[in-house]
């Protein structure tokens, strides 16, 4: 069943993407860890909580990079040998990826409000990503089960 949008060219599409943007994203974020500093601690206005809050999603995004890069290397590893069991570490972490992504939109609305500009322009960043996992989730687990019925098929 190899088309031209099986679900393996679809894993391997998304798992080079993911790849590429978990080492970009690790790069990005671990350069602005350790550069982030604070003007006034005791001014409430909103630079001040927009930094406060990013310092904190800047080390989940920085983590989350990480196992974006090794487990995306695995899902490549495992769709160029037909081997099941190296996808199901991607199948792990799209779930809490996209929980992250939905308590990042939560927090944004919850300091700021729904309608502050930056809020809209990241919370439509963070639900495409949301609705891309949800379609790379799909991708991943149809191709495990199509893997898993031709080992049985050969057995």
């Amino acid at each position: 069943m190899e088309g031209c949008c099986s679900a393996k060219r679809a894993c391997l599409i998304f798992g080079s993407v993911y790849l590429i943007g978990g080492l970009l994203l690790f790069g990005w974020v671990g350069s602005k860890v350790g550069t982030e500093r604070r003007k006034n601690t005791e001014d409430p206005n909103e630079e001040n909580k927009l930094e406060d809050i990013n310092h904190y999603i800047h080390f989940l995004d920085l983590f989350l990079a990480l196992c974006w890069f090794i487990v995306a290397s695995l899902l490549l590893f495992g769709v160029c040998k037909t081997n099941s069991r190296f996808l199901t570490p991607t199948l792990v972490l799209i779930p809490p990826d996209s929980l992250a992504m939905l308590i990042n939109v939560a927090v944004f609305v919850a300091n700021f409000g729904f309608f502050h500009p930056l809020v809209i322009a990241f919370n439509i960043i963070r639900i495409s990503g949301i609705v891309v996992n949800i379609f790379f989730f799909w991708c991943v687990f149809h191709h495990r089960k199509q893997i898993k019925e031709q080992i049985s098929k050969e057995k």
